[in-house]
């Protein structure tokens, strides 16, 4: 059977789920969330509440996801991000040696944020995920997953006022800009990442997902990718699962031949919106030098529109996508994180999405076995 698992992120139930008992009755039935009354009383409080009320509306949250993410039938799940508030200004802010810029950056939909500038060495001021397992554990019933914003992606999102004009010194433009990239990736890889994935995995994290969205928009810089990741995890890769994300770039030929310098062998990609399942013959090139075959998370869910994909639909892409890869190293997978659904509609969307993915799957291991594949 095809596993399957979402990417990270959903809509917070709090802001889309309507202030009236209705459509709260209507999820918790559906979905088992015997909590429903408490977060009712919360969600009504609005403005309201006080700190330790809004941390506890987190906390429910939590678990409102994790049911609303189990009833669809996925083999992994994650909290939705729901005690997160951001995957790259949200980490910054616990790192001395950025300053944040006034005006925010747009990222998609209505999603904005602040965009910092390292002006001096980076040190970790907090861990900034070491509060979700402890929370997310004693009610997971799925096996979980937990994704941290990559250090590359860290290091590209941000300006440098610190390594670059140092490197522009003595170096030309070009190589200036790379070596400093390079520097700001591992600094943020050992300063920042590792002690958040040593703190994971010490509270029991079975598999951690590095999210990677900017790796392939700049050409030339997946060498730099690849080695901030192995300096994040080097030493952890035997204590743990990763896989690393990379969606929304812009060629995932810029991939090869590097991925095989990874310290791991499981990556899952934005391909729905592309339709470009025939990038996965690189994947049985880099198979022959290496002894470990690639897992291959395969994007079939489009993240960006309201359309629900049929299980017909997903079934078909993913017997595509096994004409370039072999289907015993497939999972199916969303594109990226649902969050982008936000309109009043957006939870029954995702899950009527993410429900027909997981029979897609069902429906596409139904007609391996019927042709012994």
């Amino acid at each position: 059977m095809l596993q399957t698992y979402e990417i990270g992120s959903l809509p917070k139930p709090w802001l889309v789920l309507p202030q009236d008992s209705k459509g709260l009755n209507y999820w918790a039935e559906r979905i088992e969330f015997e909590e429903k009354e408490e977060f009712q009383a919360l969600m009504e409080k609005g403005k309201l509440r006080n700190g330790e009320e809004q941390q506890r509306l987190r906390e429910l949250g939590t678990i409102f996801n994790l049911r609303f993410l189990e009833s669809t039938g996925l083999d992994f799940v994650f909290n939705g991000e729901a005690l997160r508030i951001e995957m790259n200004e949200y980490p910054l802010r616990q790192v001395e040696g950025i300053r944040f810029f006034p005006e925010e950056v747009h990222s998609f939909g209505e999603a904005y944020y602040h965009r910092g500038d390292v002006v001096h060495q980076l040190r970790l001021k907090s861990l900034y995920h070491d509060r979700e397992l402890p929370i997310i554990q004693p009610h997971a019933r799925k096996p979980v997953k937990v994704p941290v914003t990559g250090p590359y992606t860290l290091a590209a999102w941000c300006s440098d006022s610190h390594y670059l004009p140092k490197r522009l010194e003595t170096e030309p433009w070009d190589k200036a800009l790379y070596h400093a990239r390079e520097q700001l990736a591992w600094a943020f890889a050992e300063e920042v990442v590792r002690p958040n994935l040593e703190k994971l995995i010490s509270q029991g994290a079975a598999w951690i997902q590095m999210d990677e969205p900017a790796a392939t928009v700049v050409a030339g810089e997946m060498p730099i990718v690849v080695s901030a990741v192995n300096r994040a995890v080097e030493g952890l890769q035997d204590k743990a699962k990763f896989s690393i994300h990379i969606c929304f770039g812009r060629d995932y030929n810029r991939l090869f031949p590097h991925l095989n310098g990874l310290l791991f062998r499981h990556i899952c990609l934005e391909l729905a919106n592309r339709e470009g399942y025939a990038i996965l013959q690189r994947f049985q090139e880099l198979n022959q030098e290496s002894e470990q075959p690639w897992e291959v998370g395969i994007g079939v869910l489009r993240v960006h529109t309201n359309e629900v994909e049929t299980a017909e639909q997903v079934k078909e892409r993913i017997l595509h996508a096994a004409r370039f890869y072999d289907p015993g190293f497939l999972y199916a997978c969303p594109d990226c994180g649902l969050r982008t659904r936000k309109d009043a509609e957006g939870l029954s969307i995702i899950h009527a999405k993410l429900s027909n993915m997981v029979e897609g799957a069902r429906l596409a291991g139904a007609t391996w076995k019927g042709r012994n594949i």
